[in-house]
């Protein structure tokens, strides 16, 4: 029997695979982590790698859920660590995958900025933010995707705040928002963005906003144990959360 993670269909052409994420912090719990999968029919596109501690892991969940179809590319909601730990390993397994990400977290990526040089009036961020890992990446070859542009059936939004170049992955047809950290949804409770990790919380607030005004039915966090909030959920919750 195989030990490999597997990938759930949460709509049509959705699927996920839910990792836990290891912060190593004394009394802390294990955070799901999403890896997704879109479904475009001859090809899958990929949104985000994980967190660290699967680095091989990742890779071998995505052979086995897509056989002989090609990943077409690797787009990153942003990158902090949990998002792309396993971007080097996907690399090797697939040396031609295009990486895409806003123009915003690129550098990020590449490494020519860290999240401990953004400024912030954000207190417990700037108490905090020498003790946070980050990625350490160094991963040159990453292109800007644009915001309100369209890909793998899919809008693009850009949702700053937790991070600069955060973005959002609208699938028209499924009518599903994969928000990236824009919303958590962590024991049955959506809530914003972690304070510790977000720059910035009146822009995250905004962004908030700005996507519970988009049509869909389905509100997929990435860090979210189940399969999703039904929009009317967020709805109902949204004046308590900004």
């Amino acid at each position: 029997m195989s030990t490999v993670p597997v990938f759930t269909r949460i709509t049509p052409h959705i699927y996920k695979l839910n990792l836990e994420w290891e912060l190593q912090i004394p009394f802390v719990p294990k955070i799901p982590t999403a890896v997704w999968l879109i479904d475009e029919g001859e090809q899958w596109t990929l949104i985000d790698s994980g967190p660290p501690g699967y680095e091989q892991i990742v890779p071998a969940a995505i052979q086995e859920h897509i056989g002989q179809k090609p990943v077409a590319r690797l787009l990153l909601t942003h990158a902090h660590l949990d998002h792309v730990s396993s971007l080097l390993s996907l690399r090797d397994r697939w040396p031609i995958l295009p990486v895409w990400a806003h123009a915003a977290e690129v550098p990020f990526v590449v490494g020519s900025m860290s999240y401990h040089e953004l400024s912030s009036s954000n207190l417990i961020f700037n108490l905090m933010k020498r003790r946070k890992r980050e990625s350490g990446l160094k991963f040159q070859e990453v292109g800007a995707l644009a915001a309100d542009g369209f890909v793998a059936g899919m809008s693009v939004h850009h949702v700053p705040g937790h991070t600069p170049g955060q973005l959002a992955f609208l699938h028209e047809e499924d009518r599903a928002l994969i928000c990236a950290d824009a919303f958590m949804n962590l024991n049955n409770k959506l809530a914003p963005p972690l304070r510790v990790s977000s720059y910035d919380l009146i822009a995250a607030r905004q962004s908030m906003r700005m996507l519970a005004e988009l049509e869909f039915d389905l509100l997929l966090p990435s860090h979210d144990p189940g399969n999703g909030v039904p929009h009317e959920d967020l709805q109902r919750r949204l004046p308590k959360l900004i």
